[in-house]
C-alpha cells in the first residue's frame, strides 16, 4: 500500500461515493453541527473499501464556532504529503445547504494506542518476579514506537508550518491522529485550521473568516495525556483502571489552562518571556507569581533509560521547566553577528532524550522554542547519536530502540538524506551522480538525470544531496539531516510492532 492517496479526477466518482447502499453507511460520530461516517464504496480502481464522508452545514448559525467545513476543503485541497490525510473527493449540496467531504478510513487512532497499557515503557502487568532483560526490551520497544509516531507527526507539522504555507492545524490532539496499519501517520480535522499566506479574496465565502490580526483562540478541543498511574492504587490491583493524565489542565477554560502551564514553568516576566505583555489579553489577568519548578518529576513514567545518569549527566533533568542548558561556544557562532542566528543557537545543542526534546517544545520565548523543522534534527531520532548515547551508558545493542519508517514511506532507510522535496511537474537537472537504488517492500528509487527519484503511486519524490548546487521546490522541503532510518527492527515491521500493542500481546 502507498503512502500517498490518489485523489479521484471525475465528478462521476463523487457521484458514485453518493450512491452508496445505506446498510453500507455507519455513523462513527454525530453532534449538532457535524456528522462523521464510513461507508463501502468503490471509487477508482474497482476494489471497494471504506472511506470517510464528513459532512457539515454550510449555514453559519448551524455550525459550531469557529469550525469551518468550507476552509477545511480549501486547506486540504491543497495539501498532499505523506503523514496528513488526503481528500478523495467533496460535494456541496445546494439543496440542503450541506458540504461533504470524502477521505480514506482509517479505523486506529493515536488516542486508541494511548488507551492500551501494554503502550508503555514498564512491562504490564508487573512482573512478579524482577526480569531485566524483559524490563529492558519493553522500554526499547515502547522508545522505538514513540519514536517512530512522534517523528511523522512532527513531518506533518513541519510541512504546514513551511515558509511557503504558513498553516496552522490549532487542533493537534490525539484523536486528530491517525495511524494506517503499516503505521504511517495521518493528521486529519483542519476545522479550525488558519493560512496566513491566504488572501481575503480566498476567505470570501468561508463561515467564520479570520485574519492575522482578528483570530479565534478559542480553538484548541482536547491536549495529549502524558500516562501516570493513580498514586492509590497498584498497576496489578483487580479493578485498576488505566488512565493518562495530562501535562496541563484545560477542563477550566483558557485561564485555567494559563495557570497550568504557569504553575511549571513559572508566571512570566519581562526576563522569562519578554514578548508575553504583546498577547492579546496578556495585561486583562492578574496570576500570582509562583517560580518554575522542575519539569522531569511531572513526568514520573518516561523511559529509565533516558533520565539522568548520577555518574554520566550533569544536573539538567533537575532545572526548572524554563531553563535550557547553555549550548558549546564554537568560533563560527563567537564571530557570527546576525542576532536571528544566537538567538536560536539554543536550540543546536540538544541531548538526545525525550525530557530534552519536550523541553524545548515548551519553552516561553518564541525566539528559543524548537521549531518543528529543527526538531526532525534533534538528538532522540538520530539512530546514530541514540546508539552513541546508549553505548556510552552501556546499554547493550539489543536493548537499544531505533526510529523506524512504514513500508512505502518516501524516504531511503539505512542512508543520510540530504532534503526530500515533493515535485509537481518541475524538471531539474544536476551534475552531481547518485547511485539507484531499490526500496526495500517499498517503491523504486531510480536515477535520473543525475538526481534520484522515490516514485510511490501517482507521486513523484526527489531525494536531494545537500550539497548540491541546485535547490529543491521551497515549499514542499522537508529536512531530513542524518536519520538513518530504518523499516524493520527485531525482524518486525512498524505495523507489526504497533499490532502487537494494540492486540494487547506484550511486545518483545
Amino acid at each position: 500500500m502507498n503512502v500517498l492517496q490518489a485523489r479521484p479526477s471525475t465528478k462521476s466518482e463523487v457521484i458514485q461515493i453518493l450512491g452508496t447502499p445505506g446498510s453500507h453507511y455507519d455513523i462513527i460520530e454525530e453532534t449538532p453541527f457535524s456528522t462523521v461516517a464510513k461507508a463501502w464504496t468503490t471509487i477508482t480502481d474497482g476494489e471497494p473499501r471504506w472511506i470517510v464522508v464528513k459532512s457539515s452545514s454550510t449555514v453559519p448559525r448551524f455550525s459550531r464556532e469557529p469550525h469551518d467545513i468550507v476552509k477545511e476543503v480549501r486547506l486540504m485541497s491543497t495539501i498532499l504529503t505523506p503523514n496528513i490525510v488526503c481528500i478523495i473527493g467533496s460535494f456541496q449540496d445546494q439543496q440542503d445547504l450541506v458540504q461533504n467531504i470524502y477521505m480514506p478510513y482509517l479505523p486506529i487512532s493515536l488516542e486508541d494506542l494511548l488507551s492500551s497499557p501494554f503502550f508503555s515503557p514498564h512491562p504490564f502487568p508487573p512482573l512478579r518476579v524482577p526480569d531485566e532483560d524483559a524490563r529492558r526490551l519493553q522500554e526499547a520497544t515502547f522508545c522505538t514506537l514513540a519514536k517512530s509516531i512522534m517523528r511523522q507527526i512532527i513531518c506533518a507539522v513541519a510541512y504546514l508550518h513551511s515558509d511557503s504555507r504558513r498553516i496552522a492545524h490549532r487542533d493537534i490532539k490525539p484523536g486528530n491522529i491517525m495511524l494506517t496499519k503499516d503505521g504511517c501517520v495521518k493528521l486529519i480535522d483542519f476545522g479550525v485550521s488558519f493560512c496566513e499566506k491566504e488572501d481575503e479574496a480566498a476567505k470570501e465565502h468561508d463561515l467564520w473568516p479570520e485574519t492575522s490580526n482578528k483570530l479565534y483562540f478559542e480553538v484548541s478541543t482536547g491536549l495529549p495525556k502524558p500516562f501516570v498511574v493513580p498514586k492509590y492504587l497498584r498497576i496489578g490491583y483487580p479493578g485498576a483502571q488505566w488512565i493518562r493524565k495530562t501535562l496541563f489542565n484545560g477542563d477550566r477554560g483558557e485561564i485555567g489552562l494559563a495557570w497550568s502551564i504557569f504553575k511549571i514553568f513559572g508566571t512570566p516576566d519581562s526576563e522569562s518571556w519578554p514578548e508575553f505583555e504583546e498577547l492579546p489579553g496578556a495585561k486583562s489577568v492578574v496570576f500570582n507569581e509562583v517560580p518554575p519548578v522542575p519539569l522531569a518529576p511531572l513526568l514520573p513514567n518516561l523511559p529509565p533509560s533516558t533520565l539522568r545518569h548520577p555518574i554520566l549527566d550533569d544536573d539538567h533533568d533537575e532545572a526548572p521547566a524554563n531553563q535550557l542548558p547553555t549550548p558549546s561556544t564554537s568560533p563560527k557562532s563567537e564571530s557570527s553577528s546576525s542576532s536571528s542566528t544566537s538567538s536560536r543557537s539554543i536550540t543546536r545543542h540538544p541531548r538526545p532524550t525525550p525530557l530534552d526534546l519536550i523541553r524545548r517544545f515548551l519553552v516561553y520565548p518564541s525566539n528559543q522554542r524548537l521549531t518543528a523543522q529543527e526538531a526532525l534534527t534533534h538528538g532522540w531520532f538520530s539512530n546514530e547519536l541514540t546508539t552513541a548515547e546508549a553505548d556510552k551508558r552501556g546499554i547493550p545493542k539489543k536493548y537499544q530502540s531505533m526510529t523506524m519508517l512504514p513500508h512505502g514511506y518516501p524516504e531511503e532507510p539505512g542512508a543520510r538524506l540530504g532534503k526530500v522535496s515533493q515535485v509537481r511537474g518541475v524538471k531539474r537537472k544536476r551534475d552531481d551522480k547518485v547511485a539507484a537504488k531499490t526500496r526495500k517492500g517499498g517503491s523504486a528509487l531510480k536515477a535520473s538525470g543525475g538526481k534520484t527519484e522515490a516514485c510511490s503511486g501517482n507521486q513523484q519524490w526527489v531525494l536531494e544531496e545537500e550539497d548540491g548546487e541546485d535547490q529543491a521546490v521551497q515549499e514542499d522541503i522537508v529536512d531530513l539531516e542524518d536519520p538513518a532510518l530504518v523499516y524493520e527492527w527485531k525482524g518486525k515491521t512498524l505495523g507489526e510492532w504497533l499490532a502487537s500493542v494494540l492486540l494487547t500481546i506484550p511486545a518483545g
